[in-house]
């Protein structure tokens, strides 16, 4: 009787122990589960932030851009008309 008796408490310690194994492992697992999660999403972010700036870069560079041609198109504009006011002003003033 005291051997079943000991046997059975060996048998619950070893299932205690499995299960506290059983727990470590899954701690390491949910551990690391979360530790590349993070290591993603950080990743995942930081290249969205990247390609989010560049774009906004890429996005004001090229309004700028914009805006110096359409300013470049007024200067010529202004400047053709500058000089046929000036050519008729001279026409009139001579003739």
């Amino acid at each position: 009787m005291a051997i079943l008796l000991l046997l059975l408490l060996l048998l619950l310690l070893l299932l205690l122990l499995l299960l506290l194994l059983l727990l470590l492992l899954l701690l390491l697992l949910l551990l690391t589960t979360t530790t590349t999660t993070t290591t993603t999403t950080t990743t995942t972010t930081t290249t969205t932030t990247t390609y989010y700036y560049y774009y906004y870069y890429n996005y004001y560079y090229y309004y700028y851009y914009y805006y110096y041609y359409y300013y470049y198109y007024y200067y010529y504009y202004y400047y053709y008309y500058y000089y046929y006011y000036y050519y008729y002003y001279y026409y009139f003033y001579y003739y």
